[in-house]
């Protein structure tokens, strides 16, 4: 198999656990903690082999950084996680609009492992998210407002915990002399070859139309809440 294909085969088994109905949240948070983990050991093996000459040149070339899409749910909120969960696992990340109005395209862009990783994981999260926030708002008897408010706690969550994740990787990576530093290092090096990429693919990129959401109050408690507790996780396919 190729090395990318090995990879994802590393992560679906982490990933895997993560899904099991019985595990508990410490186990998902682990299984999630593990799969970045590898993914960011390999990509660094991949830095590794390009920073060498020719014959591993080729080998790095096995990899290819491409464009990874998605259609479904993609409110400011939805995207505000796609573009956390992307950068967790080194893609850029944007959207497209659809003809259906609550929908976009989402668009990650990356490592082939990075780019499927990514759209996987971010589509779980927003499909969790918007269920859980439905569930809760049929039993309060509360509207759409409150879902809103609800699904941006659970946002500004994930968004907390994808860099608690990125933090204890270079913590966890602190015990081997400048590894740290190199992952700081690698996702800066990814940020800036993706985006030649973007360029290249998009040369007339618009800006995105985002938001912050309503922070405070009883839904964006629970939508906190809950955003601590979905696990950023999902079974490859």
């Amino acid at each position: 198999m190729d090395d990318h294909k090995k990879i994802l085969s590393r992560v679906q088994k982490m990933l895997n656990l993560a899904n099991n109905a019985g595990a508990t949240e410490g186990e998902r948070d682990n299984a999630m903690r593990m799969a970045h983990s590898t993914l960011a050991k390999y990509n660094l093996d991949l830095a590794d082999v390009d920073a060498h000459n020719g014959e591993q040149k080729k080998a790095a070339a096995g990899e290819p950084r491409e464009q990874h899409d998605a259609t479904f749910y993609g409110r400011p909120w939805a995207r505000n996680v796609c573009q956390n969960i992307g950068k967790l696992f080194f893609c850029y990340y944007l959207y497209t609009s659809h003809k259906k109005a609550t929908n976009v395209k989402h668009y990650f862009i990356g490592r082939h492992s990075n780019a499927i990783t990514a759209a996987l994981i971010a589509e779980f999260v927003v499909k969790s998210i918007m269920r859980e926030g439905n569930r809760q708002k049929r039993e309060e008897m509360e509207g759409n407002a409150w879902l809103r408010t609800f699904c941006w706690g659970a946002a500004h969550r994930v968004k907390e915990r994808v860099q608690k994740l990125m933090d204890s990787e270079d913590e966890s990576s602190s015990s081997e002399t400048g590894t740290a530093l190199v992952l700081a290092s690698y996702y800066q090096t990814e940020t800036k070859a993706n985006q030649v990429l973007v360029q290249t693919l998009y040369p007339k990129l618009g800006k995105g139309r985002g938001g912050k959401g309503h922070q405070g109050g009883d839904a964006y408690s629970r939508g906190k809440a809950y955003g601590g507790a979905v696990s950023l996780s999902t079974q490859l396919k």
